[in-house]
């Protein structure tokens, strides 16, 4: 089969997107360029993500290069999976095709979008260091590596965010993703193939033969990101930092995955061993320290989040007293809110959900999780004793009404929390 039907087959299997996949950034800003979202599904869906992610690469690659991913041989696309997985699938001699799932877009954009709230305009002028304390981005950051654990999909908790965040957020994703295609054109490349010159990469160095193809894809992809065997590439300060940032960040989040155990199609050596590896590449690229120094000015702020974030995946231990009690006070503020809007002749819907959506926002949805549950067994049991004809009373009407409030509310949230809530309020 040719690499396009290949990708063709996988295409025809994709379900048409709908605005509740789309992610909000999206949504808001083609809301204020007061465009019809219709258009913009439309556009989604006869668009391939891969192929964007390619056409954003070309301009950094050799043009022998370029001519060859344009081939018949070469074939790029998505398919919907939740799985954050990219991988190459040699064609036995008709080509290759490689394959993005739309979890890794999911996952990647989902983690860089909460990173993205630790940084500032001014760090432009002042270096890339992360404001405010990494701590609570951190426990963030986890509890969306917890979820898909627990779910098998990209989601977390919200948090205040910015116009010029959200843009820093669409960049590290879009590099990071870049990245991995290039690792996965870094395989190709490796393979070598009688239509592309192997001269167009050149290794100096010895790499380990242990998980060799994984190393050398590595360094091939940070060289075609970074534009090091382009002489027409040209990147200033700002973008080499942030395409730098974005294969960085790819290994670190194949890393926190790995201490989950999440197994990728294609085995892979550790991710931090081919992080220092990649770093030992860079850095020797460098003419001198003030070189490297600039290359990596948005990637050190980042490792020094992401290091904590592996730190609480792998050993939560140390920061489970300070996790509990933060849970425990904020399933206490959502039991007085449903106190506080319930006991009148109906229960105040409006402003349950307005002061809800500011705690939801918080996280710790496995604590939520068990509260929405526990009220939806008293509920039931009030349920159980009026049917054996005991008398409704106040109590049982006001528990009646907290169900109601929080029934009302989940079924508003967005998939896959909405689903998961559904299924402890129905616990019972």
């Amino acid at each position: 089969m040719k690499p396009h039907e290949f990708i063709q087959t996988l295409n025809a299997k994709n379900p048409k997107v709908v605005v509740d996949r789309l992610p909000d950034w999206l949504v808001n800003q083609w809301k204020k360029s007061g465009q019809d979202i219709e258009d913009l599904l439309t556009s989604v869906n006869q668009s391939d993500w891969a192929v964007l992610l390619l056409d954003h690469l070309k301009p950094r690659l050799h043009k022998d290069l370029q001519l060859f991913l344009e081939s018949e041989l070469i074939a790029v696309g998505s398919v919907e999976d939740p799985a954050p997985d990219a991988y190459m699938q040699d064609l036995d001699g008709e080509g290759y095709a490689i394959i993005f799932h739309s979890g890794l877009r999911d996952f990647v954009y989902r983690v860089a979008r909460i990173i993205a709230t630790r940084f500032k305009p001014e760090m432009f002028v002042q270096g890339f260091e992360p404001v405010g304390t990494i701590g609570e981005t951190s426990r963030l950051v986890s509890e969306v590596f917890w979820w898909y654990q627990d779910t098998g999909s990209a989601f977390g908790p919200s948090y205040p965010i910015g116009e010029f965040q959200l843009r820093i957020a669409n960049l590290l994703a879009v590099e990071t993703e870049t990245f991995l295609l290039a690792h996965e054109i870094g395989h190709i490349l490796d393979i070598g193939h009688e239509s592309c010159d192997a001269m167009i990469i050149k290794l100096e160095d010895v790499v380990s033969p242990d998980h060799r193809d994984e190393f050398v894809a590595d360094l091939i992809g940070l060289r075609l990101v970074m534009g090091l065997n382009s002489p027409d590439a040209d990147l200033d300060p700002f973008n080499t930092s942030m395409i730098y940032a974005g294969a960085e960040f790819a290994l670190q989040i194949y890393s926190g995955l790995e201490c989950l155990g999440f197994e990728f199609k294609d085995s892979h050596p550790a991710a931090l061993a081919r992080l220092e590896r990649m770093r030992s590449e860079i850095k020797a690229s460098c003419d001198n320290i003030a070189s490297w120094n600039i290359v990596t000015s948005m990637s050190r702020g980042i490792d020094s989040i992401m290091r904590k974030v592996i730190e609480i995946i792998q050993d939560p231990g140390e920061y489970e007293d300070f996790f509990e009690r933060e849970a425990d006070r904020v399933v206490s503020e959502l039991n007085r809110l449903l106190e506080q809007y319930t006991g009148g002749m109906v229960p105040n819907y409006l402003e349950f959900c307005i002061a809800a959506n500011d705690l939801f926002k918080q996280g710790y949805s496995h604590k939520m999780l068990e509260h929405v549950a526990q009220v939806t067994a008293a509920f039931v049991h009030d349920l159980r004793l009026v049917n054996g004809e005991s008398t409704m009373n106040s109590s049982t009407g006001v528990r009646f009404q907290k169900y109601k409030l929080l029934l009302m509310y989940v079924s508003n949230m967005r998939e896959p929390a909405q689903s998961l809530f559904m299924d402890a309020l129905h616990s019972e």
